[in-house]
Formats: structure tokens, C-alpha cells, sequence
């Protein structure tokens, strides 16, 4: 439920594609991605978010039980014919 609600999320303020990882290296972690279309696309979904936005994400974090909180990180990336911007969030479940 979380992950579909977040995928729509995502979609809905611009995302162009959005997956749900297994991390088959380290067993019950999971990692988000997600990607925009360019750097002022990545910041214009950050400034669109709602409260309803916020409320998802403390409820995708809660499934988070590590130790230490989620790592995100964002990546800048270029494609072989054009640029983005990709997400990941890593969580332990």
C-alpha cells in the first residue's frame, strides 16, 4: 500500500519513472528510485510537496528499522542522450 501510494506520489509531481528495489546484497533492505527529468524538475517536486506528501513519507520511514535512519542520496546522471536527476532511498525492513 505505502509503495503504490508513494509511486503516485512521485509520478504525480513529475517524476518520469519510479521502481521498488530489493537489495539482493543485504537481505531486507529495499531502495526507492526514482527519477526526474532535470536538476530544476528535482527542486520544483521538492516545492510542490503537501502536507498529505509529508504524512506518506513518515509513514514509508516508519517501516524503516535500522539503527540509523534511512540513507538518501541524489545523483546527477547522464543518460546517453540526455540529462537527470535520480533519487534512492535505502531502508531496512
Amino acid at each position: 500500500q505505502v509503495s503504490r501510494e508513494s509511486r503516485l506520489q512521485q509520478l504525480k509531481h513529475g517524476a518520469s519513472s519510479w521502481e521498488l528495489l530489493a537489495d539482493s546484497s543485504v537481505p531486507n533492505t529495499y531502495i526507492e528510485q526514482f527519477m526526474n527529468e532535470s536538476w530544476t524538475e528535482y527542486l520544483r517536486r521538492i516545492e510542490r510537496m503537501t502536507e498529505t506528501d509529508v504524512r506518506l513519507g513518515r509513514r514509508r520511514y516508519a517501516l524503516h528499522v535500522g539503527e540509523q535512519p534511512p540513507r538518501v542520496t541524489c545523483h546527477v546522471v547522464q543518460m546517453v542522450d540526455e540529462l537527470a536527476v535520480t533519487e534512492r532511498r535505502s531502508f531496512v525492513a
